[in-house]
């Protein structure tokens, strides 16, 4: 567990200075006399990119994931997938915007934790993962009316979802935090 917690750190780190899928924007802007070999090598790196991002994120929320093995001692997997939320799952967006439902309930779950630790680097893991979904809410490439249906669905889902946290009778002063900041971001 050590070990996958080092390498999940290392990407966070690598993830900070050289985003996988800025290169080949980057390539098709500066290159004005681009050739086919030159668009197909181009559309390649972005398939792979984009294939490598799908990893990461496929890694970070399976290592958030781990809340029901109630057996860790240490918990440097799991603080190290959620800082990997908390920094980047802007570049997520996309992947958070399918999963949705199970990373919101892994980050409750962290949040109610009794390390200070884990629930404090849960809490910025929220309101990232917040800010994704509702950035690709806010995206002007909902075209059709399959995806307009889904996004309205998504963003019914969290209103719920912070309603529900509100109106809780056994309400505790995070959960009313963390619904109020919902609604903050998803009214943004």
């Amino acid at each position: 567990m050590l070990i996958a917690a080092g390498a999940m750190e290392g990407l966070i780190y690598y993830l900070a200075n050289f985003v996988p899928s800025s290169v080949p924007v980057q390539q098709l802007t500066l290159n004005r006399n681009k050739t086919k070999d030159d668009e197909k090598r181009i559309r390649e790196e972005q398939i792979r990119c984009e294939s490598d991002l799908k990893r990461v994120y496929t890694y970070a929320s399976r290592a958030i994931q781990t809340q029901d093995q109630t057996n860790l001692n240490r918990y440097a997997l799991v603080k190290a997938g959620l800082e990997l939320f908390a920094q980047h799952s802007t570049l997520f967006t996309e992947y958070l915007y399918d999963d949705y439902p199970d990373i919101l309930r892994c980050l409750r779950a962290w949040n109610a934790h009794d390390n200070y630790d884990v629930k404090k680097i849960a809490q910025r893991a929220y309101d990232t993962f917040l800010l994704g979904v509702a950035n690709a809410l806010k995206e002007s490439n909902v075209k059709t009316s399959e995806q307009r249906r889904r996004a309205v669905q998504t963003f019914q889902y969290f209103i719920k979802e912070f309603r529900d946290k509100i109106d809780s009778p056994e309400l505790e002063i995070r959960d009313l935090a963390m619904g109020i900041r919902g609604y903050g971001i998803f009214a943004n």
